[in-house]
């Protein structure tokens, strides 16, 4: 059997204490040094760059963020639809403020705004998402720190 067709409970046999809370803690930051000196290893970025090298630590990890998804009910839909609506919000015009000294408190300028750099954000991951481009997520070895919910290059 593939280790990725295997359950979580099967997959935690596998590994010992200190890896699965290296796993674990990883999952929480995303900084793989910090988690292996939270798991207790000696040596922390040597020891996490050994780890996300082993298929079980990458195929357990994996089983944790998809239990986590079908929990939440979160999927690639989900996820385009909610940062439609951050883009959709940061395209929508709103007054520039300014800080009035006489009146001790912000008030318009008389012009309107709207956030571009959010707006990019937002395309730029509905891209990672969908895998369109280059940039196909952020990953640190064998993991992708937000997995590719389920599809695409590592799914």
């Amino acid at each position: 059997m593939d280790l990725n067709e295997k359950s979580i409970e099967e997959l935690e046999k596998q590994l010992n204490k200190k890896e699965r809370e290296f796993c674990e803690y990883y999952l929480l930051t995303g900084k793989k040094g910090e988690a292996a000196e939270k798991a207790g290893y000696k040596n922390p970025s040597v020891s996490a760059s050994r780890l996300l090298r082993k298929d079980k630590i990458i195929a357990y990890t994996r089983a944790i963020q998809k239990r986590a998804r079908e929990e939440l009910m979160i999927d690639i839909n989900w996820s385009v639809l909610k940062t439609l609506e951050i883009y959709d919000r940061c395209m929508q015009n709103h007054p520039a403020m300014e800080w009035d000294y006489s009146e001790h408190k912000m008030v318009e300028t008389g012009e309107y705004v709207f956030d571009s750099k959010g707006a990019l954000g937002a395309v730029k991951e509905i891209n990672r998402i969908l895998g369109i481009g280059e940039d196909n997520g952020q990953q640190v070895d064998g993991v992708n720190i937000i997995d590719d919910m389920g599809g695409g290059k590592n799914g």
